[in-house]
């Protein structure tokens, strides 16, 4: 009787992308998956873009599906969650798709972790060890995993974020 409304955005590029695409699930009990990618990338310009559902019925629980997209080598995407669904008192296994884009040309990905401490509103991410060079050309992605003490509030793991210079990014809390 709530019907969902979805907003999609399809991009397509002539030339310069390569894209690789799956579905995978995480078993209750599991807090890292390593995917084999079905090609190698060059890690320093590709994106990890990562959907997650699950039958988590609790509002107290919905951390367990976030999960952290990254690279370890250029053949491995690493999913990662702080909390799984067993830590939360749920036998369920999570469906999970994935992409992965590769800019081929003409970019730059950079990529890294910061924390936000419980008790705090924001948190500044420094990027002088490799600046941007026109913050006019960049745009911010960000992903984030929730603890045990999230307990379904939302607004401690969903996060917007800018780029204030050239070496410095920051992300807030809702």
């Amino acid at each position: 009787t709530r019907p969902a409304q979805v907003t999609y955005t399809v991009i397509e590029f002539v030339d310069g992308v390569n894209v690789q695409r799956g579905l995978s699930s995480m078993t209750e009990t599991l807090l890292v998956k390593n995917i084999n990618l079905p090609a190698t990338i060059t890690t320093s310009k590709a994106v990890p873009i990562i959907n997650c559902r699950g039958l988590i019925t609790t509002q107290g629980d919905t951390e367990v599906l976030t999960l952290l997209g990254t690279f370890p080598d250029a053949s491995t995407l690493k999913l990662e969650r702080l909390r799984s669904a067993s830590q939360a008192g749920i036998t369920r296994t999570i469906n999970i798709t994935w992409q992965v884009v590769e800019f081929l040309t003409d970019v730059t990905v950079k990529t890294g972790t910061t924390t936000i401490a419980y008790n705090a509103f924001s948190a500044t991410a420094d990027i002088t060890a490799t600046p941007i060079a026109d913050v006019t050309k960049a745009f911010l992605m960000l992903t984030s995993s929730g603890q045990s003490a999230i307990n379904g509030v939302d607004e401690q793991i969903h996060f917007r974020g800018t780029i204030g210079r050239h070496d410095t990014g920051t992300g807030f809390r809702h």
